[in-house]
């Protein structure tokens, strides 16, 4: 990301943040504000919108599975496989990101449950054998 392009979504982060201090139960402003702090690659600041989202609705299969690739990107596999079996556990089958299972999978590897990597990805296949590509 260029340094004016930086600049401006930090303008535009400090605004919400600005916006939270009056509307800290807007779902939707902490949602925003996780996904642009992920844009920035400061997975820590997003986790923390995503689980103040999460607390404001904690059925929300999308932020969820935010929180689940947030752990994920920060090596925090342990937690990232909790947060992606409650992601499984509240997703319908037709709300499953096809990319669900290939990094749950790799949240596994890396707690070294290789064996449940592997049928946890061909899992994944048979449900979209097109999408699922490593």
């Amino acid at each position: 990301m260029e340094g004016n392009d930086q600049s401006n979504l930090d303008e535009i982060i400090a605004n919400l943040l600005d916006q939270l201090t009056f509307q800290h139960k807007d779902e939707a402003l902490w949602l925003t504000c996780g996904a642009l702090y992920y844009i920035k690659r400061d997975f820590t600041e997003s986790l923390l919108c995503y689980r103040k989202a999460y607390e404001l609705d904690p059925n929300s299969h999308q932020t969820i599975l935010r929180i689940a690739l947030n752990y994920l990107n920060l090596s925090m596999y342990p937690e990232a496989v909790e947060w992606f079996e409650k992601y499984f556990d509240v997703a319908l089958p037709s709300q499953i990101d096809e990319y669900a299972d290939y990094f749950y999978a790799l949240a596994l590897k890396s707690i070294n449950k290789s064996e449940t990597a592997i049928s946890v990805l061909e899992n994944g296949l048979k449900k979209k054998p097109t999408n699922l590509l490593l």
